[in-house]
């Protein structure tokens, strides 16, 4: 069984190891920027911002797109008057 002080430094490490962690991950936010307006929703452009305390160097970029329900990227009708 640990004494109470060495209770009290292992639980201040694992605080200090888990803040120092989440202070140094890596956090980037997207953004949509204007025109908002568009007729094909992928054409909008977006704001990639680094919101972390250390620069980031390399970034990979990709995405998976979720097909649960049809989706129309048309938007002109072609019973329009």
């Amino acid at each position: 069984m640990l004494s109470p002080r060495r209770l009290v430094g292992a639980t201040l490490a694992l605080m200090t190891i888990a803040g120092t962690y989440y202070l140094f991950k890596s956090k980037v936010s997207l953004q949509p920027e204007s025109p908002l307006k568009s007729d094909f929703v992928l054409d909008t452009p977006f704001l990639l911002s680094n919101e972390s305390v250390l620069p980031i160097y390399q970034y990979q970029t990709g995405g998976v797109v979720d097909r649960k329900t049809p989706v129309s990227y048309n938007t002109k009708s072609e019973n329009a008057i």
